[in-house]
């Protein structure tokens, strides 16, 4: 028997991808507490870290924009500082509501290339 009323499994496909586009997203997160954290973290940085994006609907994975004085700074105060911002950011995001047990946090310079990432555990990986 073939059924030709399609209606039902279009209405299915739409609440399916409304839940799926939910997932990861956390709708009693205080933004403007996270944005002042953040632009808290911006402005103690003095220069060095320009900009913290979120992974859009995703309280997991964050972007982490540095001046090129990520250059001229020695690898131990490279992973010293990926590792603060990991730690910043993931207060920064639970302070706000998030309820994050953890992040990872991936670290570009200002021409986009990836010069560092801090995975899920907090294990620093310096790439340049």
């Amino acid at each position: 028997m073939k059924i030709h009323n399609t209606v039902p499994l279009a209405l299915i496909a739409i609440v399916l991808s409304l839940f799926l586009a939910g997932c990861g997203s956390t709708p009693d997160v205080d933004l403007n507490a996270y944005n002042k954290e953040i632009d808290k973290i911006v402005k103690d940085s003095l220069g060095v870290v320009r900009k913290v994006d979120k992974e859009a609907g995703d309280w997991s994975v964050f972007y982490v924009t540095v001046s090129s004085d990520w250059y001229n700074t020695t690898e131990t105060n490279k992973k010293r500082l990926a590792a603060m911002l990991h730690q910043k950011i993931l207060q920064a995001a639970n302070s706000a509501g998030a309820k994050r047990n953890v992040i990872m946090v991936v670290i570009k310079d200002q021409n986009g290339i990836k010069v560092a990432e801090v995975n899920a555990s907090g294990d620093v990986e310096i790439k340049m």
